[in-house]
């Protein structure tokens, strides 16, 4: 009995890593600080194009804006945000601002955070789109009115970050089109992307969807008691040395 608690202290242990359960997250802030990526306008400020990120395993590039005339203007001192033009009345594929983020390993992005708002006479709704292939295409995850107030709109769990195989990173990107408006300006304060590992520490963990008929060996509860073909929910290990949960 002694030898089981220990492995199944290392099992705890190890999955409860703050390695994998930490958060992590990039943001787009479009501060009025210097930086290597700057967004100007001639009528307007400065604004940092390049993202914050919390962990080098988990990064941005900078925001692209094709076909949209963009100029920063200041909420508070230093931070600007982004008033946005030349959007359509029907969604276009020649305008829209689009970002990329990276991993280095499997991540969930568990939400997106995007604080915007319209003038009176800006873009009506926001279509969203999001992927994790760049070889595919993107998928909708929103379209969604756009307030004249400033508001954040949070989009949870839209997918999961993979590393394919030869492969040095996952990745997604994000894309945002404007549109519906009456040549007004779309303004847009921050986008925060927060994500967590995805892949399980294994180590110690079969398959749960494998049945125990189809292991060889007898398996014990954390008494030393064996147990059936269909064991009621809890923890087991069996002549593998493995920690079932069932």
């Amino acid at each position: 009995m002694e030898r089981l608690f220990s492995f199944l202290v290392v099992s705890v242990v190890l999955c409860s890593s703050p390695s994998w359960g930490q958060s992590r997250s990039i943001e787009y802030k479009w501060l009025n600080v210097p930086c290597s990526s700057n967004i100007n306008c001639s009528n307007g400020c400065s604004a940092c194009n390049t993202p914050e990120n919390s962990d080098p395993s988990f990064f941005g590039t900078n925001m692209i804006w094709p076909g949209v005339t963009l100029c920063p203007h200041p909420i508070s001192p230093q931070d600007n945000a982004l008033h946005t033009s030349d959007w359509p009345v029907f969604v276009s594929g020649t305008n829209y601002g689009l970002l990329s983020g990276m991993s280095t390993i499997p991540m969930q992005v568990d939400s997106i955070i995007i604080r915007h708002r319209s003038d009176l006479t800006g873009p009506l709704r926001l279509k969203i789109s999001y992927t994790t292939d760049a070889t595919q295409p993107f998928e909708e995850i929103a379209d969604i009115s756009i307030p004249t107030e400033w508001t954040e709109t949070i989009l949870m769990e839209p997918g999961t970050m993979e590393i394919g195989q030869g492969m040095a990173y996952g990745t997604f990107q994000l894309k945002v089109q404007a549109y519906q408006g009456d040549g007004g300006e779309w303004n847009l304060d921050e986008i925060r992307i927060v994500a967590s590992p995805a892949e399980q520490v294994a180590t110690g963990i079969a398959d749960l969807d494998q049945r125990y008929e189809h292991v060889q060996g007898q398996y014990v509860d954390l008494l030393g008691r064996s147990i059936g073909k269909d064991p009621a929910p809890g923890f087991y290990i069996g002549q593998q040395r493995v920690v079932r949960v069932q």
